[in-house]
């Protein structure tokens, strides 16, 4: 699958910020930080699965939680899938 990494940037922007329930997000933001703990993190992973279509490994956010950091992780498996 070839994904554009914009495309995949805005999906995990939208369910990054449904998630943590706040505007806008930066590549520095911090998922935990900003108030993730592991429940939100598992509704990430699994929101950013279903609307892109790919496997994406919850220890990815835990390695690196930062917004930017999940969505290379993201980029990575949609382009490897």
């Amino acid at each position: 699958m070839r994904a554009d990494y914009s495309a995949v940037r805005e999906v995990v922007a939208t369910e990054w910020c449904a998630v943590v329930d706040t505007f806008g997000v930066s590549d520095e933001d911090d998922f935990f930080a900003l108030g993730g703990n592991s429940l939100m993190a598992v509704n990430l992973v699994e929101r950013v699965e279903r609307q892109l279509g790919i496997k994406f490994p919850l220890q990815s956010l835990f390695l690196d939680g930062s917004f930017g950091g999940v969505v290379d992780a993201c980029h990575t498996a949609a382009t490897a899938e």
